[in-house]
């Protein structure tokens, strides 16, 4: 079995540990004050039933729209796609960080720790979205597979876990409260079995 990250750290003498440590070290943290403050406007916007955006379903609009108006009718909110995938995330983050990508700062990605893109809690969310070194993005999403991006997500995940359990904890719950909704909606309504999946996946608490 051939690894290219392995053949990497190899060649320069990194054992997998270092390489890790240096990627979490290398995050941009938003701080606490400015979480809690996100947080509270984030859940605020959704009980005032405003508009709120997520991550695109599909490039085709009948389907995107379609899969739209299951997630307005769970949350009981205006949802729209992002048009570019994460013009909203970015731009939140910058505002909370005080870092405009590719003008102070440089080769780093916005990513989603948890995934989720497609729940307006988690989309937008200040705990969920963080500035990571470019080099290391593709080991917290599908670009990449393997023990090392495991290891990585995980020790991410966990660290993230560390710092906002209790934003975790108050999410889940709110994913608790709407259980029986969403149920109710995907058993009624005439969905396919790949859009049932999505919601699944997207609308539920984070295990941890």
């Amino acid at each position: 079995m051939i690894d290219g990250y392995t053949i990497f750290l190899n060649n320069f003498n990194i054992t997998e540990d270092e390489f890790i440590d240096f990627g979490i070290n290398g995050i941009i943290w938003p701080s606490i004050e400015k979480i809690d403050e996100e947080w509270l406007k984030l859940k605020n916007k959704i009980n005032n039933h405003e508009e709120l955006t997520i991550r695109k379903y599909a490039q085709d609009k009948v389907k995107a729209t379609d899969f739209n108006k299951i997630i307005e009718a769970i949350f009981d909110c205006h949802i729209y796609s992002d048009g570019t995938g994460n013009n909203k995330p970015q731009k939140m983050i910058e505002r909370l960080t005080g870092y405009v990508r590719n003008k102070t700062i440089f080769n780093y990605q916005v990513s989603h720790i948890f995934g989720m893109t497609k729940n307006p809690y988690l989309f937008e969310c200040p705990w969920n979205v963080l500035l990571i070194p470019k080099i290391y993005d593709p080991l917290t999403g599908h670009e990449s597979i393997g023990n090392l991006t495991e290891k990585f997500k995980k020790t991410l995940q966990d660290e993230v876990v560390t710092r906002y359990h209790k934003y975790i904890e108050d999410y889940n719950k709110e994913m608790e409260n709407i259980a029986e909704k969403r149920d109710n909606i995907i058993e009624t309504w005439d969905i396919n079995s790949k859009m049932k999946n999505e919601i699944e996946k997207n609308i539920c608490p984070i295990k941890f």
